[in-house]
């Protein structure tokens, strides 16, 4: 009887990273990086004072969660952004 239920609904549109700003903020953290290793990126935050675990930063790529706003200077410095508006999608 569930399975009935079940095949006859829709199943609810999923967004795509690219639908949602978080996704192209993901996007976009992923193109600053450019092919760098995360290990190192990781590294890098913790020395410029962002101490985070590479699961949490695989996870702002992923569009799963977002960095605190206190950690885009750390992100901007380590990606190599000119300022922290470069970290974000431009529309």
């Amino acid at each position: 009887m569930v399975a009935s239920k079940l095949a006859g609904s829709m199943p609810a549109k999923k967004e795509t990273p690219d639908d949602t700003y978080r996704g192209r903020f993901a996007n976009r953290l992923n193109e600053l990086r450019a092919g760098r290793d995360v290990p190192k990126i990781v590294k890098a935050l913790a020395k410029a004072g962002c101490k985070i675990s590479r699961a949490t930063y695989y996870n702002w790529e992923s569009a799963a969660s977002e960095p605190p706003f206190s950690a885009l200077p750390a992100i901007a410095k380590v990606l190599g952004a000119k300022s922290i508006a470069d970290l974000f999608p431009n529309d």
